[in-house]
């Protein structure tokens, strides 16, 4: 947990530092934040790329994608202030499928569309070990593939892939379900899945459940239903959710909220025609059904076709890049991250012999607690925990160190 430390006089002879940590609550403002970052030292513009986090290092990994028609293969990561380039030397594909394995500590990547006219689509997989791109599996398994949905399911610790295309255009499009445990790939059979490419899914650990949203099916529509699976069978658990269908949307677990979000994607049909939407809304999945989040102050130009990983050690989903102008063939290189507003103490003011301590950001409860040195000794809470934004203290002539806490969750 990062924090920040405002020093304050409170007395002829005392001090008074207000220690500030982040969180993430129940229910709080959310908003959009643009990450500035020079052109030299970011990934180029692109689409069709990939994104995970990486919770052994820390870091958000982007790889691939396409960039001026070009398939990319270099691997990059972003630690929350800065993109740095880890290879150049991985896979040249886009519209592949992507995961962390966080209990091997891999990322693992499938298939995907490579350079070439026509664009060959790829069926090998590939595990990336922080250093090194190695080829795990020569088209065995799901073989070739793109616009595939995959996901890691902890509590079986295997990588499971489903459907996707022979093509990027969507021909031929398949139901079927596998699962990758490092060694080989296993089809599971009789899921009953549903036929579907340039889906999106993401495992909801609190519900330990894979949960499937977007893309479009055999019929050429694109369904707005949802699906989970629960290691075996695949249920249609719920038949409406955000408007548009959305091919390409971004699909991530919040492990504080308890909710698997989506943001943004294009509407299906036609894809990148005249009339074609891209989407930049914000909506969560409780199990249950769909809810779109208010969502303060400016959002990202809305994409299809961008990656997404949710940083739960920052409180952050990042995203990078995606399609705003199919037809212009336009891409952004954009770094955005969504979450709460940052917590932090917006002023301190002495009023006699007290002092009123006022913050901002985060989101209720909160503890505001004390010690007497900045380094050493045990936290002691002030009083209950409190929603409001502001708590008054009266040093006691000594040094006095103060700290408020969000009670659930963590952001910067």
């Amino acid at each position: 947990m990062k924090t920040k430390t405002i020093f304050a006089k409170a007395a002829p002879a005392a001090m008074l530092a207000v220690v500030l940590a982040g969180v993430e609550p129940a229910s709080a403002q959310f908003q959009w934040f643009q990450v500035a970052a020079p052109p030299a030292t970011k990934p180029r513009a692109r689409a069709h790329h990939g994104m995970v986090y990486d919770p052994g290092r820390d870091v958000d990994l982007l790889h691939g994608g396409v960039s001026s028609s070009v398939a990319e293969g270099d691997t990059w990561a972003w630690d929350g202030q800065n993109w740095v380039r880890l290879s150049q030397q991985g896979p040249t594909t886009f519209g592949f499928a992507f995961a962390f394995d966080s209990d091997r500590a891999v990322a693992v990547l499938h298939g995907g569309l490579g350079n070439g006219s026509p664009r060959p689509t790829l069926g090998a997989t590939w595990e990336w070990d922080g250093q090194l791109w190695r080829k795990v599996s020569d088209g065995a398994g799901p073989g070739l593939r793109a616009g595939s949905a995959m996901a890691y399911d902890p509590k079986r610790k295997r990588v499971l892939l489903h459907g996707g295309a022979l093509d990027l255009a969507g021909n031929t499009i398949l139901a079927d379900t596998w699962a990758w445990d490092g060694t080989a790939w296993v089809e599971i059979p009789d899921t009953n899945g549903p036929a579907r490419a340039q889906h999106a899914m993401a495992y909801d650990a609190r519900r330990q459940a894979m949960v499937l949203f977007g893309g479009f099916d055999v019929l050429g529509s694109g369904p707005v239903d949802t699906w989970e699976f629960d290691g075996s069978q695949w249920r249609q658990a719920a038949t409406d959710g955000p408007p548009g269908a959305r091919q390409f949307p971004i699909l991530a677990y919040d492990p504080f909220r308890h909710a698997i979000l989506l943001f943004g994607g294009g509407e299906y049909p036609p894809y990148g025609g005249p009339a074609y939407k891209y989407f930049n809304d914000v909506w969560e999945w409780n199990g249950e059904g769909w809810s779109e989040v208010p969502v303060e102050g400016t959002r990202p130009t809305p994409v299809i076709a961008g990656a997404g990983a949710y940083d739960p050690r920052r409180g952050r989903l990042v995203r990078f890049g995606g399609v705003t102008d199919f037809p212009n063939r336009i891409t952004a290189d954009e770094t955005w991250e969504y979450g709460l507003l940052p917590l932090q103490v917006s002023g301190i003011e002495r009023q006699g012999e007290v002092f009123e301590i006022r913050w901002t950001g985060g989101a209720p409860l909160y503890q505001l607690q004390c010690r007497s040195s900045l380094s050493e000794g045990e936290w002691q809470d002030v009083r209950e925990p409190t929603d409001q934004l502001n708590m008054t203290v009266q040093p006691d002539g000594t040094a006095s160190f103060f700290r408020v806490l969000g009670l659930s969750g963590n952001t910067p």
